[in-house]
This record gives C-alpha cells, sequence and structure tokens, in this order.
C-alpha cells in the first residue's frame, strides 16, 4: 500500500483541522460539504493521492476516501510528534 504523501510543507496545524472536516462530512455522507472540503484539502496533497480520493468521490466510495484520509492524518501527527 502506498502511503499518502502530503504535497505541501503547510503546519499540520493548517492542513488537520481541513481533513477533520473532510472526514466528518464523509461520516455524514453530505455531497455537497464533502465536495466543499475537498477542495480545501486537495491542494495540500500529491497529485496522485488527489486524483485517487477525487475519482473514488466521484463513485461516492465515502469508506475507502475516510480510511485514507485517516491514514493521512495519522501520518501527520507522527511527523508532528517526531519534529518536538
Amino acid at each position: 500500500m502506498n502511503t499518502p504523501v502530503i504535497a505541501t510543507e503547510d503546519l499540520p496545524a493548517k492542513v488537520m483541522p481541513l481533513l477533520k472536516q473532510l472526514a466528518d462530512a464523509l461520516e455524514l455522507a453530505d455531497p455537497e460539504e464533502i465536495n466543499i472540503s475537498f477542495k480545501a484539502v486537495k491542494k495540500h496533497l500529491d497529485s496522485s493521492t488527489s486524483q485517487e480520493l477525487e475519482n473514488r468521490l466521484n463513485n461516492y466510495d465515502y469508506d475507502k476516501v475516510l480510511k485514507t484520509l485517516k491514514g493521512i492524518m495519522e501520518e501527520m501527527e507522527k511527523k508532528a510528534r517526531g519534529s518536538h
């Protein structure tokens, strides 16, 4: 399994709330909120991860997108802990 890559070096404090907002929208299965949240998150992901998530969202495969997002958040938390 490929580890999703964050394309930007933005602080986790900036990106994490965006990821959490998208995860919450996915859990509610709210297509409008998912679309808004994904647009905010998309620019922080590498192009292949972004495209993969977009394809899954277009197919309403919210569970897989949510799983990927949780992996990204865990990876960011590990990096944040390691940098202190």
